[in-house]
């Protein structure tokens, strides 16, 4: 499986989109994408990327299994990691709220970067934000192997 890993906020969406919208309906990765919103307002983010995109489009709920071809939103106002189990991937929500930036992209990456070696490939790419999240995790995934991109 390849992993695609998206963590964004400030002035995220509108980037977001100009992203996935130009993805094809094959297009053989897994993203998972951590963008700084609030719980209320996530639904009807993820709601306006379904009508523009090719790809299914889902809030990652505690459990689900990662798919390739698919694009999952991390839930907002909380910690989510990417684990193993079973021989497939999940996306885990941890009950712990964090107690910086919501949805933790540090945490997200940093997940992701233990078990990188067990995908086909992993890229990171940390858009426009607030703040440094995601700066720690994007470093753990770049001394795992992954590839990385950062806005400046």
């Amino acid at each position: 499986m390849k992993l695609v890993l998206i963590g964004s906020s400030t002035g995220g969406p509108g980037h977001l989109m100009k992203i996935v919208k130009k993805l094809p309906s094959d297009y053989d990765a897994c993203i998972v994408i951590a963008q700084h919103i609030g719980e209320l307002f996530l639904p009807s983010l993820v709601q306006n990327f379904v009508s523009e995109c090719a790809l299914p489009i889902l809030i990652g709920n505690n459990g689900v299994g990662l798919q390739n071809g698919a694009i999952y939103f991390v839930k907002g106002d909380s910690i989510n990691e990417i684990a193993e189990s079973n021989c497939k991937f999940i996306l885990r929500v941890l009950e712990e709220k964090s107690d910086t930036y919501a949805p933790n992209i540090n945490r997200l990456f940093m997940s992701a970067a233990r078990i990188a070696d067990k995908f086909d490939s992993v890229l990171a790419v940390l858009l426009t934000g607030i703040g440094d999240d995601g700066a720690v995790g994007m470093l753990e995934l770049k001394k795992a192997g992954a590839y990385t991109i950062a806005e400046s």
